[in-house]
């Protein structure tokens, strides 16, 4: 009997589609009303870095054998920041973050469509600093730490 071949992917390109908006608060569950109240900062958006998980490897060795097998350790989250274009009279990232806010960032790759898929990452605002770069746009580069263990594969709300 042959494997099971899934349907392939539907491949996409994201500007133009996935969305970034900022969420102070979170209703449990999660409604539309949050993300309306929140800040689609997907217009800004120069670069996004990092809002990803890695599980570790935890060794575990015994005598009988030579091979040595593993089981899941802890998981983090990696690194994360947003690049945002810079305004010259500061109507940009500067105004919407500040050190040490405590926020949670919504990725919604489908755009805001009823029923398509979102993750979602509480943060803390790590730095927001200018990167200065003569030949280059300038941008704002913001610094998240991920506080909590980040929801992946959401929907997005209906009402």
């Amino acid at each position: 009997m042959a494997a099971t071949v899934p349907t392939p992917a539907d491949r996409y390109f994201q500007p133009g589609r996935t969305q970034i908006i900022v969420v102070p608060t979170w209703a449990s569950p999660k409604v539309l009303a949050n993300l309306t109240a929140g800040t689609n900062i997907s217009q800004d958006v120069a670069a996004v870095s990092g809002f990803t998980v890695s599980g570790a490897d935890l060794p575990t060795p015994d005598l009988g054998r030579r091979f040595v097998p593993n089981v899941p350790g802890r998981i983090t989250a990696d690194q994360s920041s947003i690049d945002l274009y810079a305004d010259p009279e500061g109507a940009d990232a500067t105004a919407i973050f500040t050190l040490d806010q405590e926020t949670n960032i919504a990725f919604l790759d489908n755009g805001q469509v009823a029923d398509s898929n979102m993750d979602t990452f509480p943060v803390r605002v790590l730095s927001v600093s200018r990167v200065r770069d003569i030949e280059a746009v300038p941008v704002i580069r913001v610094m998240f730490s991920i506080t909590d263990e980040p929801e992946t594969g959401l929907t997005y709300p209906a009402s």
